[in-house]
C-alpha cells in the first residue's frame, strides 16, 4: 500500500491507495499550516475510535527542512499501545527518513 497524494485541507482525508485503487482510511486532517504544520488523526488498519493524533511541523534550514513530528494518543489503543508504539520507532524513520525524503528529491529533480 502507498499513500495517495491529495491536497490536503482542514476535514480532509488521509489514506492510503491499494494496488487494485481501492482507498484505505488512515485518518482526517485536524489542522492545516502550509508550509509550515499538519495535525490529523491516525488509525491505519483501525477504526475511528482508536485514532491517535500525528502532529507534523515543518521548519525550513540550509539545504532543506527539519520535520518534527509528534504522535500522541495511544492510550486509545489499550494494551496494545507499548507494542505498537515500539513498532513506530523505526517506521516513521522508514516513513520520513527515506519514503518522504525520496519523494522530495524525484519532486525537486522534476522541475
Amino acid at each position: 500500500m502507498r499513500p495517495a497524494r491529495s491536497k490536503a485541507a482542514l476535514g480532509g482525508r488521509i489514506f492510503g491507495r491499494l494496488a487494485d485503487g481501492t482507498e484505505v482510511l488512515w485518518g482526517e486532517v485536524m489542522r492545516w499550516d502550509p508550509p509550515k504544520f499538519v495535525a490529523f488523526t491516525w488509525h491505519p488498519g483501525q477504526g475511528p475510535d482508536s485514532a491517535q493524533t500525528l502532529e507534523v511541523a515543518f521548519t525550513a534550514i540550509d539545504g532543506g527542512a527539519r520535520i518534527e513530528l509528534t504522535h500522541s494518543g495511544w492510550e486509545k489503543l489499550g494494551e496494545k499501545a507499548l507494542e505498537t508504539r515500539n513498532g513506530y520507532d523505526s517506521g516513521w524513520d522508514i516513513v520520513f527518513g527515506e519514503r518522504y525524503a525520496g519523494w522530495t528529491e524525484q519532486e525537486a529533480a522534476s522541475r
